[in-house]
């Protein structure tokens, strides 16, 4: 009876354990909102990423920040009076977030609402001081290496304008700009089209011509307030842009731009996935460094004939989409396996040619 009752305890205990260690509330953080390419595309990774991890369930909470649309300091102050609440009684493993103003809103409220729970970011500009407890992915816009390529290029350029919003992170981003401008490109010839309405900004690409480049960062937030999604951005001012346009992130691939050196928040977010479940299955956030978000040259092939620009003057190693490919490229499989049906068809005729020979 004594071993029975032992036993029971011993069970109880081991399952309660093993729940202990399985059972994980993680949230992420989105400083922009649903619907937006860039977020959802780290939302989309981030969860595929986490939910793909051996011996723990996880429950995924995900709230949005909206600052692509409301950024004021007392818009900012009424989310932490709805957030902090909601969570106030719930233990949260670990917290991810996704670009600045979410890293900021953490940071702000670290004693009150992150206190010891350790927070994964990503898609971060021009930040370089990270609080105790926080690790995470550096995004990336690689603005020496796509101004490199473009110089390249277009060696005998005019001018090339630079389009950055005046969101949180388009200023991040503006000054990280600015600094590799002063001390990379000195003599660059160049000019940021920033305080524009939409309307404003399609006049003056109108007004670009030969030997002009446009270099489109990020403008989803204009002067006047207005909102343009990634998504339509490209759309509405390729009819009055007819010069080279490059950019920098993939949701503006294949939709106008011929290409550069992008950042994906795919793979930027499997990325922050990976860092976020190392930690839940116990790895110290201390023991993991901060790390830049991956970047490749893609290239949009339809794009590079437009502007007669050949592939031999494209960075080594750069990735091309939208290549045409002839039917042997395409179906080189099936053609290897015809080739060798072929080659092992004349064999056995050959084979046999011989046989009959010798019996004649």
């Amino acid at each position: 009876m004594r071993i029975q009752k032992f036993l029971i305890i011993f069970l109880v205990l081991i399952s309660s354990l093993v729940k202990a260690i399985e059972d994980k509330t993680v949230l992420i953080l989105h400083s922009y909102n649903q619907g937006l390419s860039w977020t959802d595309n780290l939302n989309n990774s981030i969860v595929e990423q986490l939910s793909q991890s051996e011996h723990i369930t996880i429950d995924i909470r995900i709230e949005y920040m909206d600052t692509k649309r409301f950024e004021h300091e007392s818009y900012l102050q009424s989310y932490a009076e709805y957030l902090l609440p909601k969570y106030k009684d719930t233990q949260l493993d670990l917290i991810i977030s996704t670009d600045n103003a979410a890293f900021e809103f953490l940071k702000k409220y670290q004693e009150s609402f992150v206190k010891n729970t350790p927070v994964v970011f990503c898609g971060l500009n021009n930040v370089s001081t990270y609080p105790e407890g926080f690790t995470g992915i550096i995004e990336n816009i690689d603005v020496e290496d796509n101004l490199k390529s473009i110089l390249s290029i277009h060696p005998d350029y005019r001018k090339i304008y630079i389009a950055i919003d005046n969101s949180i992170t388009g200023k991040a981003i503006k000054q990280q700009a600015s600094s590799v401008i002063n001390a990379k490109f000195p003599n660059l010839k160049y000019e940021y089209l920033t305080d524009y309405s939409f309307d404003e900004l399609k006049t003056k690409l109108s007004t670009l011509s030969n030997g002009d480049i446009f270099l489109l960062i990020i403008f989803n937030y204009d002067k006047e307030g207005e909102i343009i999604p990634y998504d339509i951005i490209l759309e509405e001012i390729t009819p009055f842009c007819k010069v080279p346009i490059y950019g920098t992130w993939d949701f503006y691939l294949e939709k106008g731009i011929i290409g550069g050196k992008i950042t994906s928040g795919y793979y930027h977010g499997l990325e922050a996935g990976s860092i976020a479940t190392q930690i839940l299955q116990g790895l110290n956030i201390n023991d993991i460094p901060v790390s830049s978000g991956p970047t490749k040259y893609i290239f949009d092939f339809p794009q590079l004939e437009a502007h007669n620009i050949s592939t031999d003057a494209l960075p080594q190693g750069s990735i091309i989409v939208n290549k045409p490919t002839n039917v042997f490229t395409k179906n080189k499989e099936l053609f290897a396996l015809i080739a060798s049906i072929i080659l092992l068809l004349t064999v056995t005729i050959s084979f046999l040619l011989i046989i009959v020979r010798k019996e004649k």
